[in-house]
C-alpha cells in the first residue's frame, strides 16, 4: 500500500492534478460541456482520494507525507455538481443526501490528521526545545477537530439498510457512529505522547483523562460497528483498533502507577483519572476490544498475534486493578473499624481525591515498587510492539507509544531524541 500510494502521488504531481489551472477549460473548448465537467471533477476527486490515502498510510506507518498541501492550490469538489457527477447513483432518490458532501467531509478529516502528524509527530519536532508552538498547534487543531465533528450533523446521512445485499447500503460512511469513531481516533493522535511535546506537557491529568475517554469511546464504537456489520475489515482498521486498545491500557496503567507514586504527606501528585476504573468496566472494555481484534485478525495473517499481545497486556492491567481495589476495600474496612477505637487513640486517614478512596493503602518506599504487572508484560511484549508493522522501525504510532511507555517506567531513557 505504501508503494502504491507513493506511485499514485507522483502520478498526480506529474499530471499537474495539484494545480487548479489544470481543471480550467482549455481555450476554444465549451466550458459548459457536461462530459468535460464530469471528467474534470473525476480527476479532481482522484487527486483528493490520493491525498486522503496518503494521510491514512503515512499515519499508520509513521512515515512522512508524500503530498504536501503547501504545494497545491486545487479546490475541493464542488457540492453543486453532485447530481451531475453521480447522476447514475440510486442515492439521488433521496434529495437531501449528497455523496460529494460525505467525500469532502472525509477528506477534510484526513487533511486534519495530516496536520496533526506534521505538527506533533514528524521528525523535526524531535529536536525542538521550545514546546510553545507545539502546544499552540495542538489547541488550534483541537478546535478544528471539534468544528469538524459539529459539521457532521449537516451531512443528512441516509438510513442504513442492514437487510440489503448491496455493500453501499451497509457502508460505514453512512452511519454517524463511524464519524464519531474517527473523531475519537483523532483525539488519541492529538493527545497521545509525541516527540513534539515534553513529558510534562503530554502527561498531565487533563491529557490522561482525554486519552482514556477517547480510547474507551473508540473501542465501544468499533464494537458497535462490528456487531452491526458496518466495519471495514482492513489492516488500517486493525491498526486503529489496536492503537485504541493500547492507549486504554496505557492510560489505566498510568492511573494505577500514579496511585503508587502519590506518597501521603507530600504535595507532589502525578496524573490521575477523574475516577478509578472499576473491574467490571475494565473487563467489558478489554473484551470488546479483543473481540474486534480477533474478528479482523482472522483476515490478516501478518498481524494475527496482535490480539494475543493485547490480551496479555489487558490481563495484566486487570490484575493491577484487582490488586488496587482489593487493597482499597481492605483499607476501607480498617478505617471503619477505627471508628470503634477508644477516644484516647488518634490517627488520620487521607484521601487521594480521585474517587474518594484512602491514599495510604498503596504506599511505596522505593521507586522500583511502583512497577505494575502490566509494566512487566510491556517489557516482554516490547519487541512485538516495536515490530507491529511488518517493515516498521518503531516510528509508527504503536511503536512510539510503547517506547514512551517503557521510558516512563524506566526501561529506557526518557529523552526520545537520542533514539530517533
Amino acid at each position: 500500500m505504501w508503494h502504491i500510494v507513493g506511485i499514485a502521488a507522483r502520478m498526480c504531481l506529474e499530471l499537474g492534478l495539484h494545480r487548479e489551472q489544470v481543471y480550467r477549460p482549455a481555450k476554444g473548448s465549451n466550458a459548459n460541456d457536461p462530459s468535460q465537467i464530469v471528467a474534470n471533477e473525476i480527476r479532481r476527486r482522484c487527486f483528493w482520494c490520493v491525498v486522503a490515502m496518503d494521510r491514512i498510510v503515512s499515519i499508520s506507518l509513521g512515515r512522512p507525507l508524500a503530498i504536501h498541501l503547501q504545494d497545491a492550490d486545487v479546490a475541493l469538489p464542488d457540492l453543486n455538481l453532485d447530481g451531475t457527477v453521480n447522476s447514475d447513483s440510486e442515492d439521488q432518490s433521496t434529495s437531501s443526501f449528497c455523496r460529494t458532501a460525505i467525500f469532502v467531509h472525509i477528506v477534510r478529516y484526513r487533511i486534519l490528521c495530516g496536520d496533526i502528524l506534521s505538527a506533533l509527530h514528524n521528525g523535526s519536532t524531535r529536536t525542538q526545545t521550545n514546546e510553545v508552538p507545539a502546544l499552540a498547534s495542538r489547541d488550534k487543531l483541537a478546535n478544528e477537530l471539534a468544528q469538524w465533528r459539529q459539521d457532521t450533523s449537516t451531512l443528512s446521512l441516509p438510513d442504513v439498510d442492514l437487510s440489503s445485499t448491496l455493500p453501499g447500503d451497509r457502508s460505514s460512511f453512512r452511519t454517524r457512529e463511524w464519524y464519531e469513531m474517527l473523531y475519537y481516533n483523532a483525539l488519541l493522535m492529538l493527545y497521545r505522547p509525541s516527540p513534539g511535546l515534553s513529558s510534562a506537557s503530554s502527561r498531565d491529568a487533563v491529557v490522561l483523562q482525554t486519552i482514556f475517554v477517547a480510547a474507551k469511546q473508540a473501542i465501544a464504537l468499533y464494537a458497535h460497528l462490528h456487531r452491526s456489520r458496518r466495519i471495514n475489515y482492513t489492516w488500517i482498521t486493525l491498526h486503529s483498533v489496536f492503537m485504541a486498545g493500547l492507549s486504554y491500557v496505557y492510560a489505566v496503567g498510568r492511573h494505577f502507577r500514579s496511585h503508587k507514586r502519590n506518597i501521603p504527606g507530600t504535595s507532589t501528585r502525578t496524573a490521575l483519572l477523574e475516577n478509578n476504573p472499576t473491574i467490571i468496566e475494565i473487563v467489558n472494555d478489554s473484551r470488546a476490544c479483543s473481540n474486534v481484534l480477533v474478528a479482523i485478525s482472522e483476515r490478516w495473517n501478518v498481524t494475527k498475534n496482535c490480539h494475543d499481545v493485547f490480551n496479555r497486556l489487558s490481563d495484566a492491567m486487570l490484575s493491577d486493578a484487582v490488586e488496587y481495589h482489593t487493597r482499597a476495600s481492605s483499607e476501607a474496612t480498617r478505617t471503619a473499624s477505627a471508628a470503634d477505637v477508644p477516644s484516647g487513640a488518634s490517627f488520620s486517614v487521607q484521601s487521594d481525591g480521585a474517587g474518594g478512596t484512602p491514599l495510604g493503602y498503596w504506599q511505596i518506599n522505593e521507586i522500583g515498587a511502583t512497577a505494575l504487572a502490566v509494566d512487566s508484560v510491556l517489557h516482554e511484549c516490547f519487541d512485538d510492539l516495536q515490530r507491529f508493522q511488518p517493515y516498521g522501525c518503531g516510528d509508527d504510532p504503536v511503536g512510539q507509544l510503547s517506547h514512551d511507555w517503557l521510558g516512563e517506567i524506566g526501561g529506557v531513557g526518557l529523552n526520545l531524541n537520542s533514539m530517533w
